[in-house]
């Protein structure tokens, strides 16, 4: 049976997006990313194979090529710029959605002092209604210097249980910055959000999204975190096949073999930041209107 194309797979509109783009100094400073992009995309090493899962692997290489990972790299980029007028000096990727974030992150501003950080909205909850103390002695061991200067990011959502969490545990917030949420405006949001908001701590770029499209592309290979001991952490088995999640995840690996620090592409005083969101905004809403390929092998599940 031959496969169509899915529009959601089109390399092509996300690099016209990023090659119609120009920054304040007149240039283009996605180029490297265009090419990067173009490489991984010639080489997708499941178009030339000839098996029962080739033709949906090679799909998913594409939706992680075109489309998942240019909105990570813009979303970093604008991250870095925002957490540093924060004078933030920590940043904590949550788990799981941030497996392949973090590592973008990471490789574009490799003196950051970021962490893939062990949380859930289980454990977030029992940790401060139980007063986890291995748990909190975790969170602190990885801030830097102050909660107030800890920028807490993640893929969709609300950000309600971290803030819960920070609040009770050490009353104080996090700065929090969401890619994406469900809700339409920030006065949706639950209050505690409200409040941090009201408070310059929280940030959200894209509103009114669909989070299974998003969340499926960034899949970890670890199950969900329900509670977290002096050994460490305390993982449920992944809700799914890990080896479904191949093409995603080595397409990643090939990805950040290709991709430069950031300090090495361009100058990011050359970049504002509200010049970055409507290409945000722009990428993200290539997934909305269409299922990953991997749900024809996953059903996203309802909370995880």
């Amino acid at each position: 049976m031959e496969m169509q194309e899915h529009p959601m797979t089109s390399v092509g509109d996300v690099s016209y997006y990023l090659g119609s783009w120009t920054s304040k100094m007149g240039n283009n400073v996605w180029k490297n990313l265009i090419e990067i992009i173009g490489d991984c995309h010639h080489n997708n090493p499941y178009r030339s194979l000839n098996n029962n899962d080739s033709q949906i692997y090679s799909m998913m290489w594409e939706e992680q090529c075109g489309i998942n990972f240019p909105v990570m790299y813009v979303a970093s980029v604008y991250l870095y710029m925002y957490a540093c007028k924060q004078n933030c000096d920590t940043f904590l990727f949550a788990t799981r959605d941030c497996c392949h974030w973090v590592k973008i992150f990471k490789k574009l501003f490799p003196d950051a002092n970021a962490h893939y950080f062990d949380c859930s909205r289980n454990m977030l909850e029992k940790g401060y209604k139980e007063h986890n103390k291995p748990y909190r002695k975790y969170v602190m061991s990885l801030i830097k210097t102050s909660v107030e200067k800890t920028i807490f990011v993640d893929i969709h959502g609300t950000c309600q249980r971290i803030l819960t969490y920070f609040s009770k545990e050490f009353n104080k917030f996090p700065y929090c910055f969401l890619l994406s949420s469900s809700f339409r405006m920030y006065s949706q949001f639950p209050k505690v959000c409200r409040k941090a908001h009201n408070e310059g701590k929280l940030l959200n770029i894209v509103f009114d999204a669909r989070g299974t499209p998003i969340e499926m592309l960034n899949f970890d290979t670890v199950g969900t975190l329900q509670d977290f001991n002096e050994h460490g952490p305390i993982r449920d088995p992944p809700e799914y096949s890990i080896s479904r999640l191949e093409a995603y995840h080595v397409c990643i690996q090939y990805l950040l073999q290709k991709t430069l620090p950031w300090e090495k592409v361009t100058k990011t005083h050359e970049l504002e930041m509200h010049e970055l969101s409507p290409l945000i905004h722009r990428i993200y809403r290539v997934i909305q209107d269409n299922k990953p390929f991997l749900n024809n092998y996953i059903k996203h599940p309802g909370k995880h």
